[in-house]
């Protein structure tokens, strides 16, 4: 797949911009603050970082610079009348994604190499106007989004050798097809979700509850296990506001009870079945603090008896300013209390808003034996409706996920003669 011939001589030439062009090159990037290191992926990497970086926090530091080593090598390969940045140790191609920079295996963010303001270094713009930045604070150790000109974005990048290209771009072709087949199937099993729910006459009447903050013995009381005492107060979640003025924040100076949670007391005779939840990032990315996993537990007894009604352990967003939506969730039992229990990377977390809705759910009396599959079937193709980044495996997954519900849901209704 790749091959390199690595120069022996002293000195290499300064590289200038119209190399961008050629994709028979090979590169060795690095920050010119060398605390920050060496731009570093991996076959298993899903995003780009850097390497032997003391720089800030911990980002492969135990990693040493090494132009030799094929995770820190670099193409820029022509596509389509676009010059892209290729991970030759990650076989993928870099491409801006909200504030990180991300490993796809199709091109999708063109690069452009422009002089810096110190001569000798160059910047890596990401569609025109992204600086690609070796950062110290960040969950990612590159980011694609920081401006300011400083010793992080300004980079030496090194011709160390030469590269065939042919295989990537053969790679590419191959893959646009494979994306094509992907889409049709998911496509033809979306088509056969949406006969299933017009059949079924699905209809859902939701309602935002009055969660509060200020009175624990009255109903919709919503209140922390462990929040932080100093900033992001948990009213915040509340407030309708998500400027990054407001905000809530679990405690981050360590001690009390983890992980971290939020819980809803209903109030009696308020006990919910049907419901969904929602949240909105914080408006101001920092580090590992969004959350990655949400388990909701509920019980009718406080402090006792909770059972796990739903989780979500993966796709939640780890980007400022999001909204997400839960899946309409429908519980065997009714609950007073429900909490929801949050990981992430540093046990603390954030958010901007929270909020919970009742939901009651009805179908077609054909369809009320398996109630719960049509509404996971119709939760499955609203959260796959934006697939326009989806890759292969994305599109695959989707496919097998709704063809499933789809089975099942007609083994079960199949009227006998």
């Amino acid at each position: 797949m790749r091959k390199f011939t690595f120069f022996l001589a002293l000195m290499v030439a300064m590289v200038t911009t119209a190399f961008a062009q050629d994709a028979t090159k090979c590169y060795h990037i690095t920050a010119k603050d060398a605390a920050r290191g060496a731009l570093y992926a991996t076959a298993e990497s899903t995003h780009l970082t850097h390497c032997g970086a003391t720089y800030g926090n911990y980002h492969n530091r135990d990693i040493a610079v090494n132009e030799s080593d094929a995770n820190q090598q670099f193409a820029f390969i022509n596509y389509d009348g676009k010059v892209y940045l290729y991970s030759i140790g990650a076989q993928k191609f870099a491409s801006k994604d909200g504030q990180f920079v991300v490993l796809t295996t199709l091109p999708a963010g063109f690069v452009t190499l422009v002089d810096s303001d110190v001569d000798g270094y160059k910047l890596i713009m990401f569609n025109g106007e992204n600086r690609l930045n070796f950062s110290g604070g960040y969950a990612h150790g590159v980011v694609a989004n920081y401006e300011t000109p400083d010793d992080g974005n300004r980079l030496q990048v090194k011709e160390i050798g030469t590269f065939d290209a042919t295989p990537v771009i053969a790679a590419i072709e191959a893959e646009k097809v494979a994306l094509a087949q992907a889409r049709e199937a998911f496509n033809a099993a979306c088509e056969g979700a949406q006969a299933i729910l017009g059949e079924a006459n699905l209809v859902v009447n939701s309602g935002k509850l009055p969660l509060q903050v200020t009175d624990a013995n009255a109903a919709y009381y919503l209140w922390c296990n462990n929040p932080e005492k100093t900033e992001g107060p948990i009213e915040n979640l509340i407030d309708g506001l998500t400027t990054d003025a407001s905000f809530f924040h679990t405690n981050w100076h360590g001690g009390g009870e983890t992980p971290h949670y939020l819980e809803v007391d209903l109030g009696a005779n308020n006990e919910l079945s049907e419901f969904t939840f929602s949240y909105h990032t914080r408006n101001r990315m920092y580090l590992a603090d969004f959350p990655d996993e949400i388990e909701v537990l509920g019980s009718n007894e406080k402090n006792a008896n909770f059972v796990t009604v739903y989780s979500v352990k993966s796709d939640l967003p780890q980007k400022e300013n999001v909204a997400w939506n839960s899946d309409i969730i429908i519980s065997d039992n009714a609950y007073r209390y429900y909490r929801f229990v949050v990981k992430a990377e540093q046990t603390f977390w954030h958010m901007a808003e929270f909020s919970i809705s009742s939901n009651s759910v009805t179908v077609d009396e054909k369809y009320q034996a398996v109630a719960n599959e049509v509404v996971a079937l119709k939760n499955a193709c609203d959260s796959h409706a934006n697939n326009s980044n989806y890759s292969v495996a994305e599109f695959t997954a989707a496919t097998a996920a709704i063809n499933a519900l789809v089975e099942t849901i007609e083994a079960a209704t199949v009227v006998e003669l």
